[in-house]
């Protein structure tokens, strides 16, 4: 259930299956919120009548499960959806640099975006740590921190250059990521992306 490169799970299921048993490749999407509440969503990979064997534990774990072909489906499909998502932190980051001089409150600035065509749900559930980084405030504990995020990065390069796919935007992500480790932003959790680029507009 791990974010791995879909080469990995592949990998992994040939020596499982060597060993008499069977694998299924299941990233999941969400946090320990979700799974505490049984709403994660499952990209799963593998042989079908293995999905059916599992279902009873996985519906008692997701909210949403989708079986998306072999093995290393699951991975590549978790590996685009979570994409979007850490290219998303950095922009909204930039978005709200160029907001800088408007002096606004972090809470109205979080009301006015969640009122806008550019507002993912990862926003809509996330807005109110948004708005604490902003306003300085630690978050404690990190929820998914900023190694993670990175190591989630490098695992979408790594897939996409097993493919020949370029992802120059991600390049630049990873480049960003890999900086904000350097200055001890690592253990942080990821809703302060944004404000690390407020913190760097004059």
């Amino acid at each position: 259930m791990g974010t791995v490169t879909p080469d990995t799970q592949r990998a992994l299921a040939t020596k499982v299956r060597a060993r008499g048993a069977a694998m299924l490749d299941c990233p999941i999407g969400g946090t320990v919120g979700p799974a505490a509440e049984g709403k994660l969503y499952a990209f799963i990979g593998g042989d079908a009548v293995d999905v059916e064997r599992a279902r009873p534990l996985l519906e008692k774990l997701c909210r949403r499960i989708e079986h998306l072909g072999p093995t290393g489906a699951g991975a590549t499909l978790k590996l685009a959806a979570n994409l979007t998502t850490q290219i998303w932190w950095h922009t909204f980051g930039e978005a709200l640099a160029l907001c800088k001089p408007l002096n606004l409150p972090p809470e109205r600035l979080m009301s006015i975006f969640l009122d806008t065509s550019g507002a993912p749900d990862v926003l809509k559930r996330r807005h109110p740590d948004i708005a604490a980084a902003l306003a300085g405030k630690d978050l404690k504990p990190a929820g998914f921190d900023i190694e993670a995020v990175h190591k989630d990065v490098q695992t979408m390069l790594d897939a996409a250059k097993s493919q020949g796919c370029p992802l120059p935007v991600t390049e630049c992500v990873a480049e960003v990521l890999d900086q904000s480790i350097r200055e001890g932003h690592g253990a942080t959790d990821c809703t302060s992306l944004p404000a690390m680029w407020v913190r760097k507009a004059r």
